[in-house]
């Protein structure tokens, strides 16, 4: 460092991590990804099509039964693949993600800490605790289902004395979690994934907002408020179609919407959400009414209906390969 006057402030501040800003650990980390295998979902969460989750607080949010938790283990999945040493803490307060969901996430529970928590002051303290003895380095991913429902410590002592008083408590505490937590989380460079719920406010024209308070909006670098609809074979039922609306996020615009198709037999379409982007811009063409071929560029005359897109490795393989389509689908999204 050839600036003394920079060396001394740096020396003088005491703080381990400070740094030139253009040689700062902290800041040249923040492109470290765990690639989930769904390009919408890691450009939702990076801007990046191979991007995925990223370091920071990451909320899933929305109603109740709104796959919040299905897709937040989709996440884990994507740490603990990403470095072999990872481990999970599953904060829980809900106790609804059943050893069905993780098996069939293929989720080694080997790896996963299971930390039951009852009121928010407990979490506090437990996640405090684990995270001032981490150092940076460690893959730790922080797992917390959910925030949106869990008491305060008043609130649960009230209920013991038989007091019906409204708890004026949790808002602040909650705050009080996420103050604490969220520099431990960035300086340690590891993700945290919490489900919360969302509301629809009274005002002449509803809104959905986040429940909890302020305090995950403001510490989170990405919040998805996730809703779903019935994905049906003439009456019967055979999966659901999700929505996640970008609520707030550092890397791509905000009011961004991406659709996410499961199936009960066949899981999660990776292609979700490609289809119409593809068919807009050009890399996909419908010559004919309800045939569709790729384009020219990728020498493939064969005629498709749009059903034969679905799931189809072979039929996206040049598309989903093509730099072009990844960057125009990046750009769609991404923060300029």
């Amino acid at each position: 460092m050839s600036n003394p006057l920079i060396s001394k402030i740096i020396k003088a501040s005491g703080v381990s991590l400070a740094n030139v800003y253009a040689d700062s650990e902290i800041i040249n980390s923040l492109d470290e990804f765990a690639k989930t295998d769904i390009p919408m979902l890691n450009v939702a969460l990076s801007g990046k099509w191979d991007g995925g989750l990223t370091p920071g607080i990451t909320i899933l949010a929305g109603p109740s039964k709104m796959g919040k938790t299905f897709i937040g283990l989709i996440l884990v999945k994507a740490y603990l693949d990403r470095y072999e040493d990872a481990v999970c803490v599953f904060a829980d307060s809900e106790f609804g993600a059943g050893k069905a969901y993780f098996e069939n996430l293929k989720i080694d529970t080997n790896r996963v800490i299971h930390m039951p928590v009852k009121n928010v002051e407990e979490a506090k303290f437990a996640l405090t605790g684990i995270y001032d003895n981490l150092t940076r380095g460690e893959h730790v991913i922080t797992f917390f289902d959910s925030i949106g429902n869990l008491a305060s410590k008043k609130e649960m002592e009230d209920a013991i004395d038989g007091k019906s008083v409204q708890d004026m408590s949790r808002a602040k505490q909650i705050k009080s979690f996420f103050r604490i937590i969220t520099p431990y989380i960035n300086l340690l460079n590891v993700p945290f994934i919490g489900i919360n719920h969302t509301y629809q406010t009274t005002d002449f024209i509803p809104t959905q907002v986040m429940a909890s308070g302020q305090g995950p909006l403001l510490s989170a670098n990405t919040v998805l408020f996730l809703s779903k609809s019935k994905d049906k074979n003439g009456t019967s039922l055979i999966g659901f179609d999700f929505k996640l609306k970008a609520e707030k996020s550092r890397f791509i615009k905000e009011g961004s919407v991406f659709d996410m198709n499961v199936s009960f037999d066949e899981g999660i379409d990776k292609y979700s959400d490609l289809f119409d982007f593809a068919l807009e811009h050009g890399f996909i063409v419908s010559p004919t009414k309800g045939y569709y071929q790729k384009a020219e560029k990728y020498n493939d005359e064969k005629k498709y209906r749009r059903a034969d897109f679905e799931r189809n490795d072979s039929c996206w393989e040049p598309i989903v390969n093509d730099d072009e389509f990844k960057t125009a689908y990046e750009n769609a999204y991404k923060l300029k």
